[in-house]
């Protein structure tokens, strides 16, 4: 996994007017789009507009705060009055531990940007190319996912970390594609080693189905997809560069655990009855810990920062504050593991491969560039997470 590259604590105004520029060297034309108010197919869900680029008729993010899936958990703030997990106070001592104990010692996660997958919004008319998988044939995926192609755009790259993850979204088809292991052949045709599909996406849920679940609910996606280790989409949790530049996050926060303070496949958590399985909702797959330890946490489990805290009291950093925002209003989502304490962030090479800035420059300022975090994540709440209930949210269509 690649830590952070771009980091710091600069905040870009958000742009209120049509600009346009024309790539030097003719290479394309760059359109920056100020979207109006965004709502879903439900009508229920509302977001800020944002700006965001067009590069090649591809827009280069969603245009708006928070996630395109229907009026569920995605989009809907925690109440105050939720309930917390009777291990919540020992979870939060993992999780702080853990970061006292990173190299350096900073007390702070580690911000990824090239480790998220890129975004990109196709129009209409995205002609589909024909995509295989590498390691072998697999007629479901082919008949589910890959047959009539996906329209992956020409100058389109996976991203810059051994996932080597990509999101295609194509609105006017109401599909989302999320890849893995995304490469090239030596002829320049696509492979991948998993893909993921979900179509209505507005009414959906979000969620790819298990693997062994090859007849899913209408509102979950395709079974064994997507590229989260828990099944859920990351078009969900990754904090968007638009969402930063707005400065508003509207949907739950990616967060990535050390695996040592995760459960593994074979231990049910503690002081949770009725708990049949080692990860909890929206997960729905094994989990990737290590830990034995019954009271380790569950992968997929949601967190809040207490919602009492006054985050601005904090003196808290832009680009923290905003994270800070969303996690106490929608809360994490332990969506995978790793060495280390990782939150994904936009992947800025869509950008860069139509000859824009690297928009980390302006968010992160003279923070920019360097491999960790301290000046962007000092005197984040940390110690101040509530855990919320084991399968928290789920409902019996989830």
């Amino acid at each position: 996994m690649k830590r952070l590259k771009h980091k710091g604590f600069a905040h870009l105004e958000l742009l209120a007017f049509l600009i346009i520029i024309v790539v030097i060297g003719g290479v394309g034309r760059v359109v920056y789009n100020h979207s109006k108010h965004k709502s879903n197919s439900s009508g229920s869900v509302k977001q800020a507009a944002t700006s965001v680029p067009t590069y090649e008729g591809v827009q280069l993010g969603l245009g708006y705060t928070g996630v395109p899936f229907g009026s569920n958990f995605w989009g809907q703030p925690l109440p105050a009055s939720t309930p917390v997990n009777p291990n919540s106070s020992t979870y939060d001592n993992e999780i702080v531990q853990a970061l006292a104990s990173s190299v350096p010692a900073s007390k702070e996660c580690y911000l990824s940007t090239t480790n998220a997958p890129p975004i990109y919004v196709v129009p209409a008319n995205q002609p589909k190319v024909a995509v295989t998988r590498q390691y072998g044939y697999d007629q479901f995926l082919y008949d589910e996912v890959f047959k009539g192609g996906i329209p992956i755009p020409p100058f389109a790259a996976a991203s810059d970390s051994s996932d080597h993850t990509m999101i295609i979204y194509q609105p006017s088809t109401q599909t989302l594609w999320e890849m893995w292991r995304v490469q090239k052949d030596n002829q320049g045709n696509w492979q991948v080693g998993n893909a993921g599909k979900i179509v209505n996406v507005p009414s959906s849920n979000g969620i790819f189905a298990p693997a062994h679940q090859k007849h899913p609910p209408a509102n979950d996606g395709l079974p064994g997809g997507g590229t989260s280790a828990t099944g859920d989409a990351l078009i969900g949790v990754v904090n968007r560069i638009e969402e930063l530049q707005a400065g508003s996050i509207g949907h739950p926060v990616d967060l990535e655990l050390p695996h040592t303070i995760v459960l593994n496949t074979h231990t049910l958590p503690a002081n949770t009855p009725g708990a049949t399985k080692p990860y909890s909702w929206p997960s729905n797959r094994n989990p990737d810990g290590t830990s034995s330890n019954p009271l380790a946490i569950p992968e997929g489990l949601r967190f809040r920062i207490d919602p009492s805290l006054n985050l601005n009291s904090l003196n808290l950093s832009p680009v923290a504050h905003t994270l800070a925002v969303a996690a106490q209003k929608y809360g994490f989502i332990v969506e995978n593991t790793g060495p280390d304490c990782n939150i994904k962030l936009g992947n800025p090479q869509p950008y860069l491969a139509a000859g824009l800035p690297d928009p980390y420059k302006a968010l992160f300022g003279s923070d920019y560039g360097s491999l960790y975090s301290p000046k962007v994540m000092a005197n984040f709440p940390w110690d101040h997470l509530q855990a919320l209930p084991y399968n928290y949210g789920q409902t019996n269509g989830s």
